[in-house]
């Protein structure tokens, strides 16, 4: 079994899990901790995510 299959196959088990986290308030929080502290919230790195539903909310549109 390669490792994509099992990343594939726990993703969605893993998003059931965490459905009931408020992610959009959570990425605020972080890019203003950037905006105060860090790189003015222009970059980020999102390491061990999970399936990265923060990184898509601290992404300006």
């Amino acid at each position: 079994m390669s490792a994509n299959v099992l990343y594939t196959d726990l993703s969605g088990c893993y998003d059931l899990m965490c459905a009931d986290i408020d992610y959009p308030a959570q990425s605020q929080g972080v890019r203003r901790l950037h905006q105060l502290f860090g790189n003015g919230g222009t970059r980020h790195l999102d390491l061990a995510c999970g399936t990265g539903p923060h990184i898509r909310h601290c992404i300006p549109e």
